[in-house]
């Protein structure tokens, strides 16, 4: 009887095993009635369905049926390599080879350009034998200034629009093949010269150039993807005036007094110490300065006895300025890593002596008086300003390939004479833009498409030792003077690229 109750319970324990252990698919299934049991944590009290299921069971039921639909849905929106959600612009938009969309609007992929709804090609590299070749603009005013010619944004880069107009126009200017900004100040000393800065530039001058050199540095040609280059020169005028002659050794100040010339001189060297002190720091990526060469005084002539055209007989106050202002600004520009330089000029200049040389004259002794006097300070480079039309009026006839090409057989032969046979590099550094595209619509052409075969080493004018020009497009007016053949951005520069 024993044995008897004993395989009685073993068989029903085997059945109720047998019933508890049945596959979870067939539990569920809609005609069982059994509800599975929870686990030994489990809330026992969970409320149950009349059919035994309880909410639980039945939630994640219903829940995996929508992660199922949800899941086909997403793979109905995938389109190619990407995949967008169901409110996603790009879904219906369909780009060009080399592009993605993005927020709904094709744009071409990284080190690509053109058309991304058609299609993007590669960006080309610039030539190798052009690459250190210069095709700049000199740059310092917006237009609407009251004088366009010597107006600098630099005195309100901080105000208004300002300094977006100056980025857009220059991110315009490098797209349209310039490779290098040429920054003019002039620290005339403010108000009644409305064209120029504080002499010394104030704390907020300093801010704006900082400013401005920083935002060169962001700038990347469109086609090259080549960030410009970055000259400045400092260029004097009002307070700061040293090429005329000033009398009894006093520099007048911009609405009263003076400076004596210990302190005129001081002036200076504060100047250039608080700029170099400000963009020195400045710098790439790549550890280079953005600022790459900077000119003290630019047009300067001098006689090999010191005196100058500016000066008259009276006195000698360039050679004076130069001999005790340039070692200083050398120095500082060289812990800068900054290329210190300055530029010269010919004046006054009638066409006949651009074709028969002597136009030179003034520009070898003004090299002559440097190397006796500065010899330790020689610019590495002959730069210097050009325009071709007597007294160097803008002149829109139609021989400036002639006259361009001669000026420039003129410096080959001046810098091999003053230099010895290895010469030296030069570059023009002031030149007419030649804003005239209605009436003389082949002015422009002829004169830059004469710059850009001289820069190329596979036409018969190149011209080996000419490194490029930088043109000067505003007019000649100062405060607030008439605005004549004047030009503001954008810039036609195609027939300069090589």
């Amino acid at each position: 009887m024993r044995r008897i109750s004993w395989i009685l319970l073993i068989c029903l324990m085997a059945l109720a095993t047998s019933i508890w252990g049945c596959d979870t698919n067939d539990s569920q299934g809609p005609d069982t009635g059994i509800a599975a049991p929870t686990d030994a944590g489990a809330d026992t009290d969970s409320p149950t369905d009349t059919d035994g299921i309880t909410d639980a069971d039945a939630n994640a039921d219903t829940d995996g049926e929508m992660d199922s639909g949800m899941d086909a849905e997403e793979d109905a929106h995938s389109s190619g390599d990407a995949t967008f959600d169901a409110g996603d612009s790009c879904v219906d938009v369909v780009c060009g080879e080399n592009a993605t969309c993005s927020e709904g609007i094709c744009v071409c992929e990284d080190e690509f350009d053109g058309d991304p709804t058609e299609g993007c090609v590669p960006i080309e590299a610039p030539d190798p034998q052009f690459a250190d070749l210069e095709i700049g603009a000199r740059y310092h005013s917006l237009e609407g200034s009251p004088s366009v010619f010597m107006a600098t944004f630099i005195n309100d880069y901080h105000l208004d629009d300002n300094r977006d107009r100056a980025i857009d126009q220059m991110q315009e200017m490098v797209d349209s093949g310039i490779n290098l900004i040429h920054l003019t100040i002039w620290p005339a000393g403010g108000p009644p010269h409305s064209w120029g800065s504080q002499f010394p530039l104030s704390e907020q001058e300093l801010d704006n150039v900082e400013d401005f050199v920083r935002d060169v540095r962001e700038l990347r040609s469109a086609t090259t993807g080549i960030a410009p280059q970055l000259h400045i020169s400092l260029l004097d005028g009002g307070d700061s005036q040293f090429k005329t002659v000033q009398e009894n050794d006093v520099f007048p100040i911009a609405g009263g007094g003076h400076r004596d010339g210990a302190e005129f001189l001081d002036t200076w060297r504060q100047l250039i110490d608080d700029l170099l002190g400000r963009v020195g720091p400045i710098l790439h990526d790549d550890g280079s300065p953005v600022v790459q060469r900077m000119y003290l005084g630019g047009e300067l002539m001098l006689y090999e006895d010191g005196s100058s055209p500016y000066d008259g007989p009276a006195g000698w106050t360039l050679q004076w300025f130069l001999t005790n202002i340039f070692p200083h600004f050398w120095d500082a520009c060289e812990a800068a890593d900054i290329t210190p330089s300055t530029y010269f000029f010919a004046w006054p200049v009638v066409v006949s002596q651009i074709f028969d040389g002597s136009w030179l004259d003034i520009v070898a002794s003004t090299l002559t008086w440097w190397q006796e006097n500065l010899p330790a300070h020689v610019p590495d480079r002959l730069d210097i300003s050009i325009y071709t039309g007597d007294h160097n009026i803008p002149d829109y006839t139609d021989d400036q390939r002639q006259r361009i090409l001669a000026a420039a057989s003129g410096l080959d032969a001046l810098v091999v004479d003053i230099f010895g046979p290895q010469g030296v590099d030069y570059a023009i550094v002031e030149a007419h833009y030649y804003d005239v595209e209605e009436d003389h619509p082949a002015v422009r052409e002829e004169a830059f498409g004469t710059y850009r075969d001289m820069m190329d080493p596979t036409h018969p004018d190149h011209h080996p030792r000419f490194r490029g020009v930088h043109f000067w497009p505003y007019p000649y007016s100062i405060d607030g003077g008439p605005n004549e053949n004047g030009a503001a951005p954008p810039f036609d520069v195609e027939a300069l690229i090589p």
